[in-house]
């Protein structure tokens, strides 16, 4: 990829990804259907493999950080599963926002 192709692939994803972040978008991921929702439920299960294989092993799981927390989906799974500290982070300020207003447990939550 030539520098320019590269510069406008980073710019449309830039592009893309704070239009994704809007506030209605961020409700809207939350209740998505079809094959997103797929995508997010294969998601889950891989982290719930994950979780079993560490505890199998006599691993303990009390922390958790979400990189690119949109939603705080994750974060929301692992306080079901009894993590005590738990840290998302976001690149976007509406979705740490949106975070803070939908989790039902106190995190860190960082820009």
């Amino acid at each position: 990829m030539d520098r320019r192709n590269e510069e406008e692939s980073l710019a449309s994803a830039e592009f893309a990804a704070q239009s994704f972040y809007d506030w209605g978008r961020l409700a809207l991921y939350e209740r998505v259907t079809g094959p997103a929702e797929r995508v997010k439920q294969r998601e889950l299960a891989v982290m719930n493999e994950v979780l079993r294989q560490r505890i199998d092993r006599g691993l303990r799981c009390e922390n958790m950080i979400d990189v690119g927390t949109c939603t705080g989906r994750y974060l929301r799974w692992a306080y079901d599963r009894g993590f005590i500290r738990l840290c998302g982070i976001d690149h976007s300020a509406d979705a740490i926002v949106y975070c803070r207003m939908n989790l039902p447990f106190s995190c860190d939550l960082r820009v």
